[in-house]
């Protein structure tokens, strides 16, 4: 019989048999009597033909009230939504990030420009931009962070979080997925306390993550980064026409003041934590706070990044604590790394996205034997047991082609601490340096490129099987986000544009730094001048 109460099933096949809209009543509340295990019997109560007695028999055995039995009912729908693993994150009930010039946003994976929800900005009631000078508490249920909790507990995909499911259809680990493991107890009290319309008593889901940018001081000026998230960007936004100005995430326009030959200022915006309820708030909660997220600009040269580590050694707290951390390495004090050493963890995500030449024509002035020291000092310095690191590459066109050196050279290294597998995260914007717009034929010379260095990886470690499918797997979504559209053929020319610009301001040659790409696109570019003259030699000797 289909619902045969003698046959042997698991819980899972049991919690699916008592659900059945079908499964006769008779039979539901013999399971309902005695079955021993909790899940089932509660899910007896959630079957569409189950009535009163029903419940009252659920409640009795599990000892719970009509309204407890009633969360029970609501969270056992919304799990067995097909689509709620795909959707739900647990970040919008216990996180937090702040942009560089202090306002708040959901999170660092909201990179776009998304009608609803702008870069993730969090808008109070009256429109504007929530701050680190106002009250967070009694903004936790601003109306975009109410709908992505309300959006997800639907088990639908809120676009704002498109990064993450890219990611994702892409066979990558998301945020999401790491942090819904991390949170995985807390799931069940966010069903639970959690109105339809994704309303959350703040007490009930203190902020326990906090992702920080302590302004936008940095040391280097990455070439797909701007003065938004750097202040060395000052001198080459202004060489390259781009005004006196710049905007912010959140909207704010922001003036840059020259007031000496390589020196200029902006207003005080970047230094927001100076004058904040948000800083006071952090400290004063210090105790409900498990995980900070630093980036920046570059947070291990941020004072403020500094005294809050320290408030958290002296308040005694750091050891319960994990830190992680997006570092470009370039200049590392060594007091930096006793800090880290009073903590539960220590996870630096050290983005680098290339190596040698590679590493300084992009991420300009910054030296390469200097960030690899500071690579080899966290993998062998004795204070950082608590400690792992990887190698985090925001990939574009710069170095789609230099990547497969970058993870030969990797591997070749046998470090300790640092993961042997190199992180990517595709870039987006600026389009012209997202893959995507890279010429057809260009990509089909990229694809062989990769399928060529799967086969050698394969021949030089044959034992490391796991590895080599885990790069893999990592080219495979370089590919498949590569091919998630068709080029744009207006932003080759704006590539190129940009890195002759640059170059003349920083006085570099990208043909010779980046040459593996910069050879790919000058025979693409030579091989259409020759197509076009083939067509007009056809077209003059028909005349």
């Amino acid at each position: 019989m289909k619902f045969n109460l003698n046959a042997h099933r698991t819980m899972q096949q049991r919690l699916k048999m008592v659900v059945h809209p079908d499964f006769p009543y008779e039979d539901l509340k013999v399971v309902a009597e005695n079955d021993t295990d909790e899940s089932v019997v509660i899910a007896c109560a959630s079957n569409v033909n189950a009535d009163r007695q029903i419940e009252d028999i659920v409640m009795a055995r599990i000892k719970i009230t009509y309204e407890e039995l009633l969360a029970h009912k609501r969270r056992f729908k919304i799990l067995e939504n097909p689509k709620f693993k795909k959707s739900f994150c647990t970040l919008p009930w216990i996180h937090a990030a702040t942009n560089s010039n202090g306002s708040i946003r959901a999170c660092c994976q909201m990179i776009f420009d998304d009608k609803e929800m702008p870069f993730g900005n969090i808008y109070k009631d009256d429109g504007t931009p929530l701050k680190g000078s106002d009250d967070i508490d009694k903004n936790r249920n601003a109306d975009n962070w109410k709908s992505l909790r309300s959006t997800m507990l639907a088990g639908k995909r809120h676009r704002a979080c498109k990064l993450c499911w890219d990611e994702e259809d892409n066979n990558m680990e998301s945020k999401r997925l790491q942090h819904n493991r991390i949170g995985n107890s807390l799931i069940k009290n966010m069903l639970d306390k959690t109105e339809s319309d994704g309303t959350i008593n703040p007490d009930d889901f203190p902020i326990n993550y906090w992702d920080l940018r302590f302004g936008n001081k940095c040391n280097i000026k990455c070439r797909t980064c701007g003065p938004t998230d750097s202040d060395q960007w000052y001198s080459d936004w202004k060489f390259l026409g781009q005004g006196d100005t710049f905007e912010t995430k959140d909207g704010d326009t922001v003036t840059i003041e020259e007031i000496g030959p390589t020196q200029f200022k902006t207003p005080d915006i970047f230094k927001w934590v100076d004058d904040s309820k948000l800083w006071d708030n952090i400290k004063t909660n210090i105790k409900q706070v498990n995980r900070f997220y630093f980036t920046g600009g570059e947070p291990t040269v941020n004072i403020k990044h500094r005294e809050l580590l320290d408030f958290m050694i002296e308040e005694d707290v750091a050891k319960d604590i994990v830190l992680e951390y997006n570092t470009n390495m370039v200049g590392i004090p060594d007091s930096l790394y006793t800090q880290w050493s009073k903590f539960k963890e220590v996870h630096l995500g050290m983005s680098i996205d290339g190596i040698y030449e590679h590493f300084e024509y992009i991420r300009h002035p910054g030296k390469w034997n200097k960030v690899n020291k500071s690579i080899r000092k966290v993998d062998s310095d004795t204070r950082l047991k608590n400690t792992t690191a990887s190698y985090t590459v925001t990939l574009s066109i710069m170095n789609v082609v230099h990547i497969l050196d970058m993870i030969w050279w990797h591997k070749e290294q046998n470090y300790n601490r640092v993961n042997p597998n190199v992180i990517i995260h595709n870039l987006y914007s600026p389009k012209f340096y997202n893959i995507v717009n890279l010429p057809e034929p260009t990509k089909v010379i990229i694809k062989n490129l990769y399928a060529d260095f799967i086969n050698d990886i394969h021949k030089r470690w044959p034992t490391s099987v796991a590895w080599c499918k885990k790069v893999e797997a990592t080219l495979t979504s370089i590919i498949n986000h590569m091919d998630s559209a068709e080029a744009d053929p207006t932003e080759l020319p704006k590539y190129i544009q940009r890195q002759e610009a640059l170059d003349k301001h920083r006085g570099e040659d990208w043909n010779e730094s980046l040459k593996g790409i910069a050879d790919l696109l000058s025979y693409y570019r030579e091989s259409q001048i020759r197509k076009s003259n083939v067509k007009l030699a056809k077209t003059l000797k028909r005349k």
